[in-house]
């Protein structure tokens, strides 16, 4: 099979729904959204992080360094509504559509989770949480003021999180809100 083949197996194979950041192996597409989040770092004047590569022991999913050399995990998790993922891949035509107050109750939920998880490999300097997103009625300019003021419960593993939009054209590139995460 040719490499356009294997494209058009992928698109052919490729969710319904949210799917902006979907990709067929889990490692490269994590790899891809945190490379991503950097690109969008970098274009804020942000370059703190280098020598990203997949992490061998998941999770972190990723590692990378500091500008220090220090080694710095990296998770990446999708905020989708599983349902609506479940019934367009039915034949349905159907989205969420999110009120504020469940978003930030849905990243609570991600941040909670993510930080309960065991981390292999380290010890790691920072844990950083990359949550992405493709829902279509969240949007950056709507939440950016909500979510760059919200502080989320103390974690006790995580360290940082993002949350990271797909490529939006009325600003050319992929918007990130830096969350925030009560002081321990």
């Amino acid at each position: 099979m040719n490499t356009d083949d294997e494209l058009r197996e992928c698109l052919k194979r490729q969710r319904k729904y949210a799917s902006f950041f979907d990709w067929p192996r889990k490692d490269v597409k994590e790899l891809g959204i945190v490379e991503t989040l950097f690109e969008s770092m970098k274009l804020q004047g942000i370059n703190i992080f280098q020598n990203l590569c997949i992490s061998q022991k998941d999770p972190p999913d990723c590692i990378a360094e500091d500008q220090s050399g220090n080694l710095i995990g990296l998770e990446v998790s999708e905020f989708v509504d599983e349902e609506a993922v479940r019934l367009n891949a039915q034949g349905k035509d159907v989205y969420r559509d999110w009120a504020i107050d469940e978003i930030v109750k849905q990243l609570e939920i991600i941040i909670t989770e993510k930080d309960s998880k065991t981390f292999h490999g380290g010890p790691y300097k920072k844990l950083i949480l990359v949550i992405h997103t493709d829902e279509f009625v969240i949007d950056f300019q709507t939440l950016k003021p909500i979510l760059e003021t919200h502080a989320f419960r103390k974690t006790n593993q995580i360290t940082g999180a993002y949350l990271l939009f797909s490529y939006d054209p009325e600003i050319s590139h992929f918007p990130h809100i830096q969350l925030k995460i009560a002081a321990k």
